[in-house]
């Protein structure tokens, strides 16, 4: 019996591996605001917010120091929803190390080519 090898290109990867994080990450609260009257931004994790004029905000915890983080992430979070360069913004985040803390130092900055 022969093996039979699938290959996936990267963006059947990720667009698996996306609504797998996504669905299993969102939150109680973010499903009931989107179910809602109220016509708010639709917060989708700590990193992404839809605002009820489309516009995606990506919340980037590295500070730019020149590689062009803000624009980067929101290229590659725009690409993934489909969305339109035009609908997309960047935004530093605010100062909160439970949510932004660099996974190689515990807090929250940016360095050491992270």
């Amino acid at each position: 019996m022969t093996e039979q090898i699938m290959k996936a290109d990267r963006r059947e990867f990720l667009a698996g591996a996306a609504s797998l994080i996504v669905g299993a990450s969102l939150p109680l609260s973010a499903r009931a605001a989107a179910q809602s009257d109220v016509a708010g931004p639709a917060t989708l994790n700590a990193f992404v917010r839809v605002d009820p004029d489309d516009i995606v905000t990506v919340i980037v915890k590295h500070i730019e120091f020149g590689q062009g983080p803000l624009t980067g992430l929101s290229t590659m979070v725009a690409d993934e929803m489909d969305a339109s360069w035009s609908q997309m913004r960047g935004e530093t985040a605010p100062a909160n190390a439970a949510l932004y803390a660099n996974a190689s130092f515990g807090v929250q900055g940016t360095g050491g080519s992270s």
